[in-house]
Order: structure tokens, then sequence, then C-alpha cells
């Protein structure tokens, strides 16, 4: 097992991580969502989404205060009991470990369409499974690096790209502003919800650090800077092809990412360049949501190491990889664990910390 006490993160890292984390999955197709949701004022969907997250980070910082270098794991057998936070811990582990790997799935279906078309979905998902095992096998520390490495070029190519893509821009699909009422906005916020699912991995990095106030502000910033990117891919995709446009595609980030072009650049296809970088992102969330599912298994049955945890979690996410026959049926799983995982993932750290609270449980604030 990683050793936590040996182990610390520089608050920057929380920016890094967390905003990995969060665009790493789904940014090439929840326009589709987001229309559904508000119509051609889809883009508010993301940022409304965000607005009570922020009392989830605040609830998961107000925990590791109370309990100083305990983990999410390790608060709810405080709080609640042993033999209780097992049960929920255990179900969250399961729930989180499908999800994720769902999600990987959807992924690698795109890189199956398009980019590797003559090769088997089975090899290159073997190939790609095996880098993120191999990656969280040695820990948060080879994975902040790895991600540190390929944070500044990969956010600054897809804020370029997406920026590039202003000029094709239809003011007119995007009109009228405000065409929902607060109850539209309330459903839209709650399907887009699932984009902020990876912060519950702040319950296993925050007792990596001893300067708490600094990495919230850093996970706050990681959090702006998600929903500006989202903000913008709204905005360009609902733009350029509308709300009945968007419908026609699988994943529509990518497809406007086409109609780019960018003057004095030899580069036939930005949508590739893009799509390549955000892999990279891609491929650092995974390994980072590999670690926290490990780490937490390992924590909720301490018997089991951290590398041992890691190799046991590998055949039941392979099996779940290889489970839906095409996009059609992931995106069907994904639509049940998008819709139940609000109350999973925002529910659990509010109510343990206010028991805490009630409970009087740790040290008080």
């Amino acid at each position: 097992m990683t050793f936590p006490e040996k182990t610390s993160l520089r608050p920057s890292m929380y920016l890094v991580l967390i905003f990995t984390a969060i665009i790493g999955y789904d940014m090439l197709s929840n326009p589709l969502v987001s229309v559904k949701a508000l119509g051609n004022s889809g883009y508010f969907a993301p940022l409304a989404a965000a607005v009570p997250v922020i009392a989830i980070i605040i609830a998961m910082f107000a925990l590791q205060k109370r309990f100083p270098g305990k983990s999410g794991v390790q608060c709810a057998s405080l709080i609640i009991g042993h033999v209780p936070a097992v049960i929920i811990n255990l179900l969250l582990i399961i729930f989180w470990r499908v999800f994720a790997a769902l999600s990987a799935r959807d992924i690698m279906t795109l890189v199956s369409t398009q980019m590797l078309l003559k090769t088997p979905l089975w090899f290159f998902s073997t190939i790609g499974y095996l880098g993120i095992m191999y990656l969280a096998y040695h820990g948060i520390e080879s994975i902040s690096r790895f991600v540190a490495f390929t944070f500044i070029p990969a956010t600054i190519i897809i804020i370029i790209v997406f920026c590039a893509a202003f000029p094709y821009i239809d003011i007119r699909q995007l009109l009228p502003v405000l065409d929902f009422s607060i109850t539209d906005l309330i459903k839209g916020a709650f399907s887009m919800s699932y984009l902020y699912f990876p912060l519950i991995l702040l319950f296993l990095i925050t007792p990596y650090t001893k300067k708490l106030p600094s990495a919230r502000r850093f996970t706050m910033a990681a959090l702006a800077l998600s929903v500006l990117v989202f903000l913008i891919q709204n905005i360009c995709a609902i733009g350029i092809f509308g709300t009945s446009g968007l419908n026609r595609y699988t994943w529509p980030t990518l497809e406007f990412a086409h109609v780019i072009n960018i003057r004095y650049i030899a580069l036939e296809q930005i949508g590739v360049v893009l799509l390549t970088v955000w892999l990279v992102l891609t491929f650092g969330a995974a390994a980072f949501n590999y670690w926290g599912t490990a780490l937490a298994l390992s924590q909720l049955f301490p018997k089991i190491s951290y590398k041992m945890a890691v190799l046991i979690l590998a055949l039941p996410t392979g099996l779940v990889l290889l489970l839906p026959q095409n996009i059609i049926d992931t995106r069907f799983y994904l639509l049940i664990f998008e819709r139940w995982g609000v109350l999973a993932f925002f529910g659990h750290p509010l109510i343990l910390w206010l028991i805490a609270v009630i409970r009087r449980q740790g040290k008080e604030s």
C-alpha cells in the first residue's frame, strides 16, 4: 500500500488533479444532455449544476478539518459506525467503479470510430486499461506527476480550439437567452450534475495536505476552470449546430471542431488534435479514478493492501468495459448511473458532515 503519512501533495496539485478528473470524462458529448434540458439556453446547465457542488467541496474540507489525516472512508467509520460505513462505502465503491468503467467504454468507442477504425475494440481497450493500471499501481505520486506534465499544454490547446470556433457561431441559435423557468433550470442542473461526480475523489486526497485553505482555493479554481470550459464548449456546440442539429451527432464537440479552419497552421483536421489532447487528459483521469477506488477498498478492508486492491479490481472492471455491445447500450447504462449518482455522490458527504456537526464529533471548528 502507498503510505499516506509519507506522501504529500502541494495545494496547486488539487487544481491539476480535480480539473483533469472532471474534464477527462464526457467532455465531447455533454451538449446533448444540456440541450435536452434547456434547449437553446442549454449552456446554462453546467453552470447551474456547479452551484450545489460548491457546498459539497466545503463539506468535504470541513470533514477533513474535523478529522485531520482521515479520508472520507475513514471518517464514515468514525461518524456512523464501522458496519454501516462498510456497507455504504462498499456500495459507493461498486457504483463509482462501474460508472467510471462505462465512461471509459464510451471513450473507447469514440476512439474506435474516429481513430483506430481497423483495430479491434477489445485489443486497444486492453492496452489502454493495462496502461491505466500500471500508472495507478505506482500511486498518487506517479499520477500527479503525469497529470502535472500534461495539464498546461492540454488545457491551452482545448481552450484555443474552442475559442477558434467562435467565428462559426450563429448568434440566433443561442437565442432567447433566458427561455426557461426555475423548474427547468433545476432539472437542467440535475441532469448535468454527473459532470462533477469525480469530485468525490476529494474524499481521498484531502489527507495529503496540511494546507487545507490553500487546497480548497485551488479546488474551487479547478471547478471554476471546468465550468468555463463546459460553458464555452456548449456555447460553441449550440451556436454552430443548433438544438436540432446537435441530435444528429454522437459526439457534437468533436463535430464542431471539424468545421474549424485555423489559418497558417499546417493541420488539416483540428478535430484530431482536440481528440488526441483530450485523450491524454482522459488517461490521467482514468488512472486517478482507479487509484481512488483501489485506495478506498484498501482502507475499507485494511487486510487488503493498496497494490493488491489494484489487482483485485482488474477483472471486474475489465468485464464492465466489455459488457455493452455498442454505444447505445453504453449510453443507456450510463444514463441510469447519471440519474441515481447525484444522491450517492453528493448526498453522502453532506449527510456525513451534518451528522458530525449535530453529534459534535471530531475537532470543533
